[in-house]
């Protein structure tokens, strides 16, 4: 007795239909084209909005793509200007010349702390605002 294609008998006998194998899952990450993660950026704009605030599907991948090409531009100018010093690593004086000197930077991206790599056996404070990085940069 032959089955119709398609179609599987079972240990039984009993005539099923057979099951397509699932394709593999790609995710919203990999389809998008990212690095950062658009579910992570969505958890945190959902965390950040409140319960009562509904997000498209959509909206964490435009979110993260946005954050993803001005974190590239950035990383890009501070390795310009790290290149300019002569120096083959980024330091965060490079990133906070990089923000005051820019424009479009400046106006999108609110001012902040950043943290300043140095020993943390010392027992110092590690964060310095920008103003004081400038400062020490002039000396």
């Amino acid at each position: 007795m032959s089955t119709p294609t398609g179609v599987v008998a079972n240990a039984t006998g009993k005539v099923q239909a057979s099951r397509k194998p699932k394709a593999q899952a790609i995710s919203k990450k990999k389809r998008a084209g990212l690095h950062l993660s658009p579910v992570y950026v969505g958890k945190s704009m959902r965390r950040r909005l409140g319960k009562g605030v509904r997000l498209s599907a959509r909206a964490s991948v435009a979110v993260a793509g946005a954050l993803e090409y001005l974190a590239r531009e950035v990383v890009w100018l501070a390795m310009k200007g790290a290149l300019e010093q002569g120096v083959l690593r980024i330091q965060p004086k490079h990133i906070a010349e990089v923000l005051d000197n820019d424009r479009d930077l400046a106006q999108r991206l609110p001012r902040g702390v950043i943290p300043v790599s140095c020993p943390r056996s010392r027992g110092e404070d590690t964060t310095v605002m920008w103003s004081d990085l400038r400062k020490s940069n002039k000396k």
